[in-house]
Parts: structure tokens; C-alpha cells; sequence
């Protein structure tokens, strides 16, 4: 009678997509899982922040007069803009995921392709200067702004309720801080309470087919 033998050495195949990464994308996966772990960082300190600058927000209107209550404005501009960033390159980083996933080990071209767009992502994560911005309460909305042109290049929304950063900045530049219905948006927003980032591709339902 014969017996089966098992391979002791055999391995079954990554069938989810986070095996995928894990196994056949492994380098890009631990950068872009550091990636994350620093856009939670990010989101920590700015939940911090945010209640001392929406303390210093004037109840009226009128209260914009004053130079410190345009500061407050500003800072919390910047604030909500930075953990509006870190929701949008983490979606980034999750689909630009899916889809290395999805085509590796089928087709070459694809691969090389989804590869380099992933990277250019972490790249752009590991060189943004997240804890300066932070930091600086006098040219630090300004400075957001050039880096986020100069390294993320995309459209930055949520910021505010139906505010987008550039309507954000356009506003700025045209009217200048006083401006009642960026002023009224803020107040009448809600701060994130918590981190709201999730571990990358944590769905095993996600199957690869074969």
C-alpha cells in the first residue's frame, strides 16, 4: 500500500493580497508599511494640536480683526490640511498596493509599472517634511503648499466641508484670511477625535485567481 509524502519543506501559495505583497513584493510591502506607521504618527500629533488652535478660533466674525486670531485660522488650515493628506496617500498607497498585487507574477510590464508608481508614493511620504509643517506656526500653511505641489501633485480635498486646499489657498491669496465662509467652515467643522488609518490590505477576503 502506498503512502502519501508530504514535502515538509512545501508551502502553499499567497492567496491574499497582502500575502502577495508579503511574499513576492516583499521590499515595496516593508516600505510601505513604514510609510503607514508615519502617517499614524502624523495623525497622533495633529489630534493633539488641533483642540489648542480651535480654542484660539474668535466666536464672531468681527474676532478675525485680530492678528492672532488669523494665526489660530491658519494653523488650523494647516493642521486639518495634513491629516486630510495623510487619508488621501494612505488610499494611495492602499489601491497603488492592489494593483501590484493583482498583476505580480503575471505580467511583467504591469509589474515594472505598478512597482515604480508604488515607490514614487513612499518616496514622496519619506521626503515630505510632515514634522517641520507641524512645527511651524509662522510660514508653515505657505510651506504645505509648495511641498505639496512640488511632491504629492495631486488635488488635496476634504479639508474642510466642500473646501478643497487649493479653494483653500485661492481663497487666501484673492481675500486674504478674513474671509467669512472659511472662517464659518471651520468653525462649524469637526475635529478628528483619533487616528483613522487602517493596517494596509486587512481584508481576507481579497483572493487572488489563479
Amino acid at each position: 500500500m502506498s503512502k502519501l509524502v508530504i514535502d515538509k519543506n512545501f508551502k502553499l501559495a499567497p492567496h491574499t493580497l497582502k500575502e502577495i505583497m508579503e511574499v513576492e513584493q516583499r521590499n515595496l510591502w516593508l516600505q510601505a508599511t513604514e510609510s503607514v506607521k508615519k502617517l499614524t504618527e502624523v495623525q497622533k500629533r495633529v489630534v493633539e494640536l488641533l483642540p489648542e488652535y480651535r480654542k484660539q478660533l474668535p466666536s464672531n466674525f468681527e474676532g478675525l480683526d485680530d492678528s492672532n486670531a488669523q494665526s489660530a485660522l491658519k494653523n488650523h488650515i494647516r493642521l486639518r490640511s495634513l491629516y486630510a493628506l495623510t487619508e488621501m496617500i494612505w488610499e494611495k498607497i492602499e489601491e497603488e498596493c492592489k494593483v501590484l498585487a493583482n498583476c505580480s507574477g503575471h505580467n511583467d510590464s504591469e509589474e515594472r509599472d505598478a512597482q515604480e508608481v508604488l515607490q514614487t508614493t513612499l518616496t514622496a511620504v519619506e521626503e515630505f517634511p510632515f514634522d517641520s509643517i507641524i512645527d511651524d506656526n509662522v510660514t508653515g500653511l505657505l510651506r504645505f503648499n509648495d511641498e505639496l505641489k512640488i511632491k504629492i501633485k495631486e488635488r488635496l480635498l476634504g479639508v474642510y466641508k466642500n473646501w478643497s486646499f487649493d479653494d483653500i489657498i485661492g481663497t487666501i491669496n484673492r481675500y486674504g484670511i478674513k474671509y467669512e465662509q472659511l472662517w464659518k467652515s471651520a468653525i462649524d467643522s469637526q475635529d478628528p477625535q483619533s487616528v483613522n488609518l487602517k493596517d494596509l490590505l486587512d481584508d481576507d477576503t481579497m483572493v487572488r485567481v489563479y
